[in-house]
């Protein structure tokens, strides 16, 4: 699969110090934690967490740890051509922007709850590429022939109704790839809500398959380790990788 688009822009990673591992890069870490104790994370909730992000630069943190995981991932995949892609979550747009370079991509759609995020990524923008302020339930933009996902379902009030949101965004024959490194097997990230003042939606990887099988497609799932990672849990469980398959 050609897949220049994708390999072209990964940034080097700086060296870092030794030191606990930190929250993940699609958490932010919220100074008032009153937000934790509400029972539902809104658009607003969440998209104003992710706010300062994008205003102090630490949205390209989510592309240097993310990048090089989902990037392996997608490199086995191939896409049939032309095709629509969807980013949920897209943050700065860093994903959007390498599928819209990849042959046979005509449009690349990023959506996201942070109004700074889509503001940023719409300033970097191609002519394939789109990008909205949007909940992922609230939007009917499509149909697409991709939709891809990474740390970002789990902040959604029910995750089997956010999944059914992505199906039906999907043609006939689409396929959802659905990354996260919070899963109930990995211990190592249980902790991530607390610390990020965020409630996060916790399933095991048979319940984020029984998710999918709910909305109605045909599922798979499989855990990319990274054989180099500083933190033991990113070598021995690394990040989990839900795929489904929408029938034509």
């Amino acid at each position: 699969m050609p897949n220049g688009g994708l390999y072209a822009k990964i940034p080097a990673r700086r060296g870092r110090t030794s030191r606990p591992e930190p929250a993940p890069a699609s958490c932010p870490r919220v100074p008032n934690l009153e937000i934790a104790s509400r029972a539902r994370c809104t658009v607003d909730d969440v998209g104003r967490n992710f706010d300062g992000w994008a205003l102090d630069g630490r949205s390209e943190r989510m592309e240097q740890e993310h990048g090089k995981t989902v990037v392996g991932f997608l490199q086995g995949v191939r896409f049939r051509r032309p095709f629509e892609f969807l980013d949920v979550g897209c943050g700065n747009g860093w994903l959007v922007r390498r599928a819209a370079g990849m042959k046979g991509c005509t449009r690349a759609v990023g959506i996201d709850k942070s109004a700074n995020m889509i503001q940023l990524a719409s300033s970097l923008a191609g002519p394939k590429e789109e990008f909205f302020r949007t909940g992922l339930e609230e939007w009917s933009g499509g149909p697409f022939d991709y939709a891809f996902s990474m740390e970002a379902i789990y902040y959604s009030p029910s995750v089997g109704a956010a999944v059914s949101s992505v199906y039906s965004l999907l043609r006939k024959g689409g396929t959802f790839f659905c990354g996260t490194d919070y899963y109930g097997e990995n211990t190592a990230t249980a902790g991530w809500p607390k610390r990020c003042g965020m409630e996060m939606q916790l399933l095991s990887e048979e319940e984020w398959r029984a998710a999918f099988r709910g909305a109605g497609f045909r599922v798979s799932s499989r855990r990319v380790t990274d054989p180099r990672g500083r933190a033991a849990w990113r070598r021995e469980m690394g990040t989990l990788f839900i795929t489904g398959k929408k029938p034509s």
